[in-house]
């Protein structure tokens, strides 16, 4: 896969122009960054593929008020991404992107929400440090316009953090991983199947 700093230059010049004005025209601007650190019992390439298919974007992100009969649909055509979070007790909160790096340990996309807490657009990126059983994923989101915004991001990183790194437990005593192998070479669990 490629990167496309292009993309992520032009993004990073406009907004800089559009600080610049603001600072210019008398009104200061106070962007905001999430920086954030999660150990995950996984290698790389899993969870770069927990962090960009669909399917699996769908069950770690977690948007603040999720309740159980909350949902997430998620599509990816190219670089560009959406999530759309559905609740039967409040609005939908859709999430946009477009994926600026998209690397097996480096990810950058450009992000904004509409919907209950509405957001301009900012940027995050993404490192995964580490091989094999265990990997540090190393998030910043930044560019956040708002105190509101901020804390709205904050509560959604860290829910979806706590889901991810979910996923890639393993419990300590799951009766499938301990079968032994039978004759043959197959685990009781193919013959069962």
């Amino acid at each position: 896969m490629k990167s496309f700093p292009d993309v992520s230059k032009t993004l990073r010049h406009r907004r800089s122009a559009e600080n610049k004005r603001a600072i210019a025209g008398g009104q200061t601007t106070h962007q905001r960054t999430i920086n954030m650190e999660c150990s995950l019992a996984a290698d790389t390439r899993r969870i770069f593929t927990a962090l960009t298919v669909p399917e699996y974007i769908e069950t770690w992100i977690c948007v603040p008020g999720y309740h159980p009969e909350c949902q997430n649909v998620t599509c990816r055509i190219g670089h560009e991404f959406q999530i759309e979070h559905l609740c039967n007790s409040g609005p939908t909160t859709r999430i946009s992107g477009t994926y600026l790096s998209l690397l097996k340990r480096k990810l950058s996309f450009s992000w904004k929400s509409a919907g209950p807490t509405p957001t301009h657009e900012s940027l995050v990126d993404i490192r995964l440090h580490g091989d094999f059983e265990k990997s540090i994923l190393r998030l910043r989101h930044f560019d956040l316009d708002s105190e509101e915004s901020f804390n709205w991001h904050s509560d959604l990183w860290s829910a979806s953090m706590t889901r991810l790194r979910k996923l890639f437990d393993r419990p300590s005593s799951a009766p499938d991983m301990q079968r032994q192998r039978t004759g043959g070479g197959r685990s009781e669990l193919l013959s069962e199947l």
